[in-house]
């Protein structure tokens, strides 16, 4: 089992253990520059002595190298025990010199060791490593845990008042959204979908596939915000069993099939919308195609890709993609698969998600109607 221990966390820096390796210190941010694979297992020690935001940068970096049905485990002290301990310390002389004192041990808890952090001694360093910054108790963990995305968490107290978590990777993410909340959804995800609804309201659409739904949120917004019934498709089973669990409604229907080889009546949806997904397949015309056949006459196809004139193609820089296309590449694409252009919007870009008229963002949307 390849395995990873992250350890020794201070000052926005931690320490990375693989066996068979030197061990490495690098910045949290540049943790993906440092490991070259995906692991079975990581292990996360010191959280405490970590930022709010430092741990949670960390964990999402971690996330982002675990393998599927990869576990991430986590091992902290309890502040709810430490916190116990605190409200029935007594303080008096000798507590405060005793070490093993209630009194002593809570502040530990509560504070850190706090080494080096005597002015009066030799090694004084105000880099204060051993001062605690974040604290956590099973809620809060078992919170940070799933909003990355992971399933399966089990969290116990050891006998030495330590949190020891595990949670579990659970689908390939590739450029996946995984959160089970929208507030923690890539805004430019969620605005496209946004769009594609307040597009399509006037229409009143019946029925709408979703194609290449991920974890299903748009789905979810697609059937409340339409009050229609939506067929929400993805290839993987995880991410349908992570949409049934997180953004179920009695209006969507989940299938779980290769767009390649998925069987739907000819001219039953009212509208198709599939995002960020033709870059990523071989048979993008072959797609369309089918767009065209389940679509009823008239039908809206709303439809996202990156722009290659604005952001080219890299296999280095989007591993998960097979080619972009400019503007006069998918409107010809289209044309020949029996689709008239209506409108192309953009976004600009990450920073700038917006959707506006125009074609010249790193991302073109597309309506498009069935002739």
């Amino acid at each position: 089992m390849r395995t990873l221990v992250v350890t020794r966390a201070t000052c926005g820096q931690v320490t990375l253990r693989v066996e068979g390796q030197s061990e490495v210190s690098c910045p949290i941010p540049e943790i993906a520059h440092q490991l070259d694979s995906e692991f079975e297992l990581i292990q996360v020690l010191d959280l405490q002595f970590l930022t709010s935001m430092e741990a949670d940068t960390l964990l999402t970096r971690l996330v982002d190298k675990l393998a599927v049905n990869g576990h991430l485990q986590v091992t902290v002290p309890d502040l709810d025990y430490v916190v116990g301990q605190w409200l029935q310390a007594e303080w008096d002389e000798g507590t405060l010199r005793d070490v093993t004192s209630v009194a002593r041990q809570s502040f530990a808890g509560l504070f850190g060791p706090q080494h080096d952090g005597n002015p009066m001694l030799p090694g004084y360093s105000t880099h204060y490593s051993g001062c605690n910054k974040s604290g956590y108790n099973s809620k809060r963990l078992a919170f940070l845990l799933a909003r990355q995305g992971l399933v399966d968490i089990n969290i116990v107290t050891d006998d030495t008042h330590l949190l020891q978590a595990s949670a579990r990777q659970s689908m390939v993410r590739g450029e996946r959204q995984v959160a089970p909340d929208l507030r923690n959804i890539r805004q430019d995800h969620l605005n496209r979908y946004r769009f594609a609804a307040e597009c399509l309201r006037a229409a009143m659409p019946q029925r709408v596939l979703d194609l290449a739904c991920g974890i299903g949120y748009g789905s979810q917004l697609l059937a409340n915000q339409l009050n229609c019934q939506v067929t929400s498709v993805d290839i993987e089973p995880e991410a349908l069993a992570y949409a049934r669990k997180h953004y179920s409604s009695p209006k969507i229907t989940h299938l779980c099939a290769d767009a390649r080889t998925l069987q739907l009546d000819s001219a039953s949806f009212d509208a198709v919308v599939c995002f960020e997904t033709i870059e990523h397949v071989t048979f993008d015309e072959a797609l369309l195609g089918q767009f065209h056949e389940w679509l009823r006459a008239g039908g809206k196809l709303v439809m996202s890709t990156p722009n290659e004139s604005v952001m080219p193609f890299s296999a280095a820089q989007f591993p998960y993609h097979v080619k972009h296309y400019t503007y006069a590449e998918l409107e010809s694409m289209l044309t020949r698969c029996g689709f008239r252009l209506q409108q192309v919007s953009k976004q600009q870009n990450l920073q700038n998600p917006e959707i506006v008229p125009g074609s010249d963002g790193c991302f073109m949307i597309v309506i498009a109607e069935k002739v």
